[in-house]
């Protein structure tokens, strides 16, 4: 299935019906750490830790008091410092590379609605899709990597009146791997290894204050992946990794 399509339908859809809708823009920066570790047979394999910056938005169109589509993407870059092995035989730990580059995208299309019953709780079904780009090429025997992982959304989320102003929004988001793919460009070519089990969830806690028709606004999260071993291909696979991104996003709401 081709989830990219999906997506494009998802956000022609929101675009078709924001003529008759209200809509809202959000803009944003923001700033994490991002941890990656790989194991194998449960034991430490390499290590990545990232300090990562980027820009990000959404457009927010409400069809009714209860129902509303989410459009939002992100993109962000850095560089890593790696921790690992030259080869599969030596100890982990005896090979640490730094500045290693590293950038990402990530796209989301998601509906939402409102249930008055349960005490203003509103539920999200989507679906997104993240692009990584990894240049192991530094490292001795590394090679540049490129991983997909498209996911279907599940959310949930309970804005909070509070005094002068302001607003508190804690979310949850959980993530149902659909397809995963990473690209590993050797120098003898591509190989690429299919990763199709996986899951991963999002927590944050959105402060909003108004100021006239403008929110202001003060995001920390946290992001996270487990993916478990990849199909193997001649031989080799990508291992069972856990990914952890904790950082904040500063943003206006208009």
């Amino acid at each position: 299935m081709n989830y990219h399509m999906i997506a494009a339908s998802l956000l022609l859809a929101g675009s078709t019906v924001a003529s008759a809708a209200t809509v809202k823009y959000q803009l944003g920066v923001e700033a994490y750490n991002e941890t990656y570790k790989e194991t194998v047979n449960s034991q430490p394999f390499m290590k990545e830790e990232a300090n990562m910056t980027g820009l990000n938005g959404a457009i927010i169109i409400s069809t009714s008091p209860l129902d509303e589509v989410l459009l939002e993407g992100r993109y962000a870059r850095g560089n890593s410092d790696y921790t690992g092995a030259a080869q599969q035989a030596d100890p982990y730990g005896s090979l640490k590379v730094s500045s290693i580059k590293r950038r990402t995208w990530e796209f989301a299309a998601s509906y939402k609605r409102l249930v008055p019953d349960w005490d203003g709780v509103k539920l999200g079904l989507g679906i997104g899709s993240r692009y990584l780009e990894d240049h192991l090429d530094k490292t001795p025997t590394g090679y540049r990597r490129e991983n997909t992982l498209d996911y279907a959304i599940f959310s949930m989320e309970r804005p909070t009146q509070l005094d002068g102003g302001w607003s508190m929004t804690p979310a949850f988001k959980y993530k149902y791997l659909l397809d995963g793919q990473q690209d590993s460009k050797l120098t003898s070519g591509t190989l690429t290894h299919t990763q199709n089990k996986g899951s991963g969830y999002d927590l944050s806690l959105e402060f909003a204050k108004t100021s006239g028709k403008t929110e202001w606004l003060i995001t920390p999260y946290m992001r996270t992946w487990h993916i478990r071993d990849s199909e193997v291909v001649l031989d080799t696979y990508e291992p069972d990794n856990k990914t952890k991104e904790l950082g904040i996003n500063l943003g206006m709401r208009f």
